[in-house]
């Protein structure tokens, strides 16, 4: 976005697969499945609201709505928000080395 990068490392991801995080002013949403060793990337934000989301009895939740949302989609299947569906939000998967030889100023999302 704008000459920046961020990586959020699979490493990373493995040991929080639902990262809430914002980058170049954008609020993103980070799921990864560590089953298919995926990951989908999302904005945050839906009808001037910027969701927060969690893993929850299996599902994944916005806690401002208690929705449920389709992680490889990004649609909400139940709750409120039914219906509304998060704006994919560019990611591409890639091997350290290499994303950081285009992109040498990126920075790196670290796990708490």
């Amino acid at each position: 976005a704008d000459g920046d990068a961020r990586a959020w490392p699979v490493d990373q991801l493995a040991r929080q697969p639902v990262v809430n995080d914002s980058f170049a002013d954008e609020p993103v949403l980070i799921l990864f499945d560590p089953a298919t060793a995926t990951a989908h990337s999302f904005s945050r934000r839906v009808e001037q609201r910027t969701l927060e989301f969690v893993h929850r009895d299996g599902a994944l939740i916005d806690t401002d709505t208690n929705s449920r949302w389709h992680p490889a989609t990004g649609v909400a299947v139940a709750g409120p928000m039914k219906g509304k569906s998060l704006t994919p939000a560019l990611a591409i998967i890639s091997y350290a080395k290499a994303w950081k030889t285009f992109h040498p100023e990126t920075t790196r999302w670290q796990a708490p």
